[in-house]
């Protein structure tokens, strides 16, 4: 039986949220913006679906926009706001441990003039809030987006005191929340922000299905054209499962039936035990707050594609870091904005649990990841060498 703990790239689509979905790809297949019966039926649907996502995170749900996931989102908030606000108008500020539709867009925008400062983390994760204070009093920011937590390493980022640093300054604030919605406590309102992205496959709903909170849609411009869906900031027809699952994952988490309570517990056997029986390895943002569900653990003198493939061959399925940049076999962007050298960060493997993973699959984990380990130390010539030069505690 295969074991999967790469939850933090998408998650198994509940079976009652499936199930509520269902009916829209045949039953009621209607055009929410269509005057007839069934599209009167599927604007219902997207209506209540819209309600149910507001709900999770306390605001209205005119202020819910549904896109196609949260790398739209974040592109519809980089963007629209930057063109809401002009090329020479002002400072955008992005942590450099972004998810790349947050990086690659802020490049972007860079390349068309706008102004583009990147945020120095600490060691342990953690944006570092002093230098956010630096930038904000040393230049005209207008925009700052920090996501919630680090879809690599699980840590969680002071959404609050960001934003009392903001407060009596005019700025757009965005948080990409695709890692925490469903998972932690979200009030939209408490946070003082601006703007949210989320995504329904994080939540055990559909892939290609997401949303984006906006506080105030007119600090919002289009950056596609079409029809006038989604207050004509988002236009095309409405994917209608999608958003249905969506809704049904949202109003589920909300009654909290995705309990990660020994979510924890089981994250944190599973790193004592891996470091009780290996050695000559880190645990990314262990100082810091974390995700119950995510583990970053860095293998010294070995390649953490060695390890997750070998883990692959024994029916343990984990990554190495986002699998929107794992192809490009590049050492992580993240880690090295932690200050990690590249001889650690090649070394990195990500674990990442659901609400339901079980002891016995983590305790199989370990067993596997210590074998495999072990094993790709054994070939690996780099650390062979270092054996023979008595270089490494073995």
């Amino acid at each position: 039986m295969t074991i999967y703990l790469d939850n933090n790239a998408t998650t198994r689509v509940a079976q009652e949220i499936l199930e509520e979905a269902l009916p829209y790809f045949h039953k009621m297949w209607g055009n929410p913006s269509s005057p007839n019966n069934q599209g009167l039926i599927a604007h219902k649907a997207t209506s209540k679906a819209r309600q149910q996502v507001a709900n999770l995170i306390n605001c209205d749900p005119e202020q819910i926009i549904f896109t196609s996931g949260a790398t739209e989102s974040n592109n519809i908030a980089l963007i629209g706001h930057a063109l809401s606000m002009g090329r020479k108008s002002g400072n955008i500020i992005i942590p450099k441990f972004e998810h790349p539709s947050v990086l690659e867009t802020s490049k972007r925008l860079s390349s068309l003039g706008f102004k583009v400062q990147y945020l120095n983390i600490t060691p342990d994760g953690v944006i570092d809030l002093n230098e956010l204070k630096s930038l904000i009093s040393q230049h005209q920011t207008n925009f700052i987006s920090v996501m919630h937590a680090n879809n690599e390493t699980g840590v969680i980022q002071p959404l609050s005191e960001i934003r009392e640093i903001l407060n009596g300054n005019d700025i757009f604030f965005h948080t990409d929340a695709a890692q925490t919605v469903g998972k932690l406590s979200i009030d939209v309102q408490k946070l003082g922000l601006d703007s949210l992205s989320l995504s329904g496959h994080k939540i055990h709903s559909f892939k290609g299905v997401g949303a984006l909170f906006i506080k105030n849609p007119n600090k919002i411009l289009p950056i596609i054209y079409g029809g006038s869906q989604e207050y004509g900031i988002r236009p095309g027809t409405l994917n209608v499962p999608g958003i249905v699952a969506l809704g049904k994952a949202c109003e589920i988490a909300s009654q909290g039936f995705f309990d990660y309570s020994k979510t924890k517990q089981l994250r944190d056997y599973l790193e004592k035990e891996i470091l009780r029986r290996l050695k000559n390895l880190a645990v990314s943002g262990v100082n810091s707050e974390r995700l119950p569900t995510t583990s970053n653990i860095c293998f010294f003198y070995t390649e953490g594609d060695a390890i997750v493939a070998n883990l692959n061959k024994n029916k343990i399925e984990v990554s190495t870091g986002s699998a929107c940049s794992s192809q490009n076999f590049n050492h992580s962007h993240v880690l090295k904005a932690m200050g990690l050298p590249p001889e650690v960060t090649i070394g990195s493997v990500r674990i990442s649990l659901a609400y339901d993973t079980s002891e016995k699959e983590i305790k199989r984990t370990i067993e596997q990841i210590e074998n495999s380990v072990n094993l790709c130390r054994e070939i690996s010539p780099i650390y062979l060498d270092l054996i023979k030069k008595k270089k490494v505690n073995t």
